[in-house]
Formats: structure tokens, sequence, C-alpha cells
């Protein structure tokens, strides 16, 4: 029994090792994408080396898809001047809302760690906006209402009329994980987001899982005698 038990112990420790390992990062910056155009075809999908609008993080996310929905007019667009690399948040969109879609491989985990909300400076500030990460099934991850990117309407001269979001999160969820943007305020043009910051990591398939359980409750019976 002894020796069974130290056997399934090894397995969930493995199990619980490869599931928070191999951690990486990509950083979308839209840098150089164009203006007034969609966000091109695969953009930041399967990243595995830096490239155009591409930055490191910890490292790439070669197993993570991501979308952009609705792309195009009255949804994303790349912007590009001397004070805006960003991705336009475009009119109002059909459903109301802009969403990221981030899709990991199976056997793979996403994590939506920061994302940055963009004013024009010197045109229309102030926009307010409710943000939500979601999963497969809908359920709310992380989020906020009426958030205001910049609550004293002062503008900068850098172009820096921006609010850094961090999420919280600290799990990686298997299966498409949305950020989705909705305005509640503002005009519907001189506002767009920033440096999307996500993670992925190996997750543990449901045969490894199904090992972790029952190593945790033979664990749990020994416990009590």
């Amino acid at each position: 029994m002894n020796r069974h038990f130290a056997m399934l112990a090894a397995a969930a420790a493995l199990v619980l090792a490869n599931s928070g390992a191999r951690a990486r990062a990509t950083v979308l910056t839209f840098d150089g994408l164009g203006t007034n155009t969609p966000i091109p075809a695969g953009y930041g999908s399967h990243v595995s080396a830096a490239g155009p609008a591409l930055l490191k993080g910890n490292n790439f996310t070669p197993n993570v898809a991501v979308a952009f929905v609705p792309n195009g007019e009255n949804g994303f667009q790349t912007y590009n001047d001397a004070e805006w690399r960003a991705a336009q948040l475009d009119g109002t969109p059909a459903a109301g809302s802009f969403d990221v879609v981030f899709t990991p491989d199976a056997g793979y985990g996403v994590r939506v760690n920061s994302f940055q909300f963009d004013d024009y400076a010197n045109y229309a500030e102030g926009h307010t906006f409710d943000w939500s990460l979601l999963d497969a099934g809908g359920n709310q991850l992380a989020g906020q209402s009426e958030v205001t990117v910049d609550p004293d309407l002062t503008d900068d001269p850098t172009g820096a009329d921006n609010l850094l979001i961090n999420t919280g999160l600290t799990a990686f969820h298997p299966g498409p994980v949305t950020l989705r943007i909705t305005p509640t305020a503002g005009d519907p043009f001189d506002r767009a987001i920033d440096n999307i910051n996500f993670d992925q990591a190996a997750v543990p398939e449901p045969a490894s899982l199904g090992v972790l359980a029952l190593a945790t409750g033979l664990l749990a019976v020994r416990r009590r005698r």
C-alpha cells in the first residue's frame, strides 16, 4: 500500500509540475500595422518569435490562436500615426461589444494578463468602458464596469491619455477565453486598446487529472487512519 501510495503521489507531483511549467507570454502592440484597416488575418496567433507588432513577454505563445470580432468597419481597426499605435475600437458593433478571443490548443491553457485603454489625446476623451474576461461557458473570470480612461480630461502632450488594466488572473484556462470590451460613454471613434499581454501554459489532460484525484483521495484516507 505504501509503495503504491508513493508512486501515485509522485505522479500527482509530476502533473502539478507540468500544469504550471512552460508559461509563456506575448504582447500585441499593433505598431506599424496600418491605419483604418482591419486587423491582419492571423495576427497574434501561434506566436513563436518576435515580428511586426509582436513583443516577447517571458517567452511566446505558439499554442494560442487569437481572433478579433468584429474586424474592420464598426469593429477593430489598426491605427498608426505619430501619436497612436493601437487597435482602434471603431464605431458601434451590431452586438455592442468588441471581443478578442484567445483559443489554446488541446493540452494548453491561456491567461490574459493585462491590456491598455487609449483615448486619442487632443480629441474626444473621457471614454468609459465595461470589460470582462469570459470562459467558454460565458462565465465571468474577471471584469470591471464603468472604467474611465482619463477621468480628469487632461490633454497629455506625449499622447499618454491611457489606462493600464491588470486583470488579476492567476489560473490558465483550457478552451476559449474572451476579452469583451463594451463602450458605455464617449466618442465612438477616438478610442482604442493596446499592449495586450497574454500567456500560455501546459495544463493537465483529463487522464492526468484522474491520477491527481486518486492520489489526493488516498492521501486523505491515509491521514484519517
